[in-house]
This record gives C-alpha cells, structure tokens and sequence, in this order.
C-alpha cells in the first residue's frame, strides 16, 4: 500500500518516496494482530483513484502551459520594471 501511495498511483500525492511515512499495518503489528490478506485487499479497493484524480493531485502534471505563462509573466514584470527605471533617469 504505501508503495502504491508513493508512485502517486493512490492520488494522494506525486510519485516521491516518503520515507518518514510508517508503513501499512504499523500499528496493528505492534499490537499483535497484522492486517489480514483481505483487509489489505480492501485498503487497496478502498484507497485507489482514478485516472483524472491521479491527472488533478500532480502539480507537475500533463499541464506543459504553466511553466511557459510562469516564465512570461516573470519576464514581463522584468521588463516593466527596466523600462520604469529608464524613463524616471
């Protein structure tokens, strides 16, 4: 389960590795009772997105617009800045 939270493959986050994140069944082992096959099966069923929810939880997604409109309004806010500079001199 986590592995699967980790590449991103649950939507709750992109795929990077946690590593302070404890794993699946932590708590039940060190009570004594490890989660059963069918319990994992179901936190999988349970846990698992869909395709568009994967697509909206990754900032750096399928969006190849952002960064160019990220780099252009930088520029932009540079450049309107230069041109006030040179005409106040």
């Amino acid at each position: 389960m986590k592995g699967d939270i980790n590449s991103g493959r649950t939507g709750d986050k992109i795929a990077h590795v946690d590593v302070g994140a404890a794993m699946l069944g932590t708590c039940e082992e060190a009570g004594g009772a490890p989660p059963t096959p069918q319990q994992v099966k179901l936190a999988r069923t349970n846990e698992a997105a869909s395709e568009r929810v994967r697509a909206a939880a990754d900032p750096h997604g399928h969006r190849g617009w952002t960064m160019p409109l990220y780099l252009g309004i930088v520029g932009a806010i540079c450049a309107v800045l230069v041109i006030g500079m040179v005409v106040i001199r």
